[in-house]
């Protein structure tokens, strides 16, 4: 599960950054392949069915890309001291801090729909398109996949 809780990081990650885009600037190369990858995951959770995620609303990503499982870290943790961010209790599947002391603190958690941002990445292969024709062709794959999402049939 921390796999999977790492993947939707970097997937609503990567949305944010094409998302944040002018459209006229995305022209790497990576930006459909990246967002496909994306939208793979979001997919997969959908099919799983999980069409909402609590997340870390600041990502620490150092604890995304190394290990917390760290012994020095659990031992740092045992002796009391709280070493531990959102980030990593997220991906351990722990509760985050705002969930700890039962306040409603809507800074430190955001809660996304995925079917909702799913519809919008959707869109943004349509801008794509314009400069990679390769993202035409992902935006045919993502449409299936929404329609196999919201339980219709697939072409």
């Amino acid at each position: 599960m921390a796999d999977a809780r790492h993947a939707i990081l970097h997937a609503v990650a990567i949305q944010d950054i094409v998302e944040q885009l002018p459209r006229g600037r995305a022209h790497a190369i990576h930006f459909p392949s990246s967002l496909f990858a994306a939208a793979t995951v979001y997919t997969l959770f959908l099919l799983a069915g999980t069409a909402t995620v609590r997340l870390p609303s600041t990502v620490d990503w150092a604890d995304v890309i190394y290990p917390t499982n760290d012994p020095c870290v659990v031992l740092v943790e045992l002796a009391g001291t709280v070493f531990t961010s959102d980030t990593a209790r997220y991906i351990r599947g722990e509760p985050m801090s705002s969930e700890l002391s039962g306040t409603s603190a809507s800074g430190m958690v955001t809660t996304r729909n995925l079917l909702y941002e799913f519809n919008s990445m959707q869109k943004l292969f349509g801008c794509l398109k314009t400069q990679w024709g390769m993202a035409g062709d992902m935006e045919e794959v993502v449409d299936n996949w929404i329609t196999l999402c919201h339980g219709g049939p697939t072409t």
